[in-house]
């Protein structure tokens, strides 16, 4: 739905996995006990990345 939204070509889309998979990873290292909450929240988008990747 919002990809279609958004109407990127497929490179694009790519890339833009590719950074959300990347700045939600980053944050479990120095967040994990300061800051739970942020860590669920990016788990959450880690797993909604993975499952468009698989799609």
């Amino acid at each position: 739905m919002f990809r279609a939204a958004v109407d990127v070509d497929e490179l694009s889309w790519l890339r833009g996995r590719a950074w959300a998979l990347a700045i939600a990873v980053m944050t479990f290292p120095y967040y994990w006990r300061t800051m739970p909450d942020r860590c669920a929240d990016r788990v959450a988008v880690a797993r909604r990345v993975l499952a468009d990747a698989a799609s």
